[in-house]
């Protein structure tokens, strides 16, 4: 029985990576596509620091977009690694085999780890600049 609720466990964290990766995918994007809309506003005058709050922005929503990429596609080949190892598993012939997979697929679920981290991060990092230049271009509109 414990190895069932384990085993339970397991797989709910991994749908509950999934959904994070996803909703930071969709945040980020969103609010890169946010961040493009601004510039199609004729009376928004950025320079100085708003200009560098604002690039930083946009590139902290690539970062975390592209470590969206990257932990769905290390997830992807985890998972991959995995399914070879529930094929192998039971031939001892291929003993060494699974091994060299395990150890695989352990870095690759650091990796995703790492990646999703660093996707948190960015797109955190991300929205505080953006913050930052609203501030700077709105406040005077919103406390004249």
């Amino acid at each position: 029985m414990p190895d069932d609720t384990l085993i339970r466990w397991q797989k709910e964290q991994r749908e509950q990576l999934g959904s994070a990766i996803a909703l930071l995918f969709g945040i980020s994007s969103a609010s890169l596509a946010f961040c493009a809309s601004l510039l199609t506003i004729d009376s928004l005058t950025l320079g100085d620091d708003k200009t560098w709050f604002f690039l930083s922005a946009v590139t902290f929503f690539v970062l975390a977009i592209l470590a969206s990429v990257g932990a769905t596609l290390s997830r992807l080949r985890d998972f991959r690694v995995t399914v070879k190892i529930v094929e192998k598993r039971d031939k001892p012939e291929e003993k060494a085999e699974v091994e060299k997979l395990r150890v695989r697929s352990r870095r690759l679920g650091e990796l995703t780890w790492w990646l999703f981290y660093a996707q948190l991060f960015t797109f955190c990092v991300g929205a505080v600049c953006l913050l930052i230049t609203l501030w700077h271009v709105f406040h005077s509109k919103l406390f004249p």
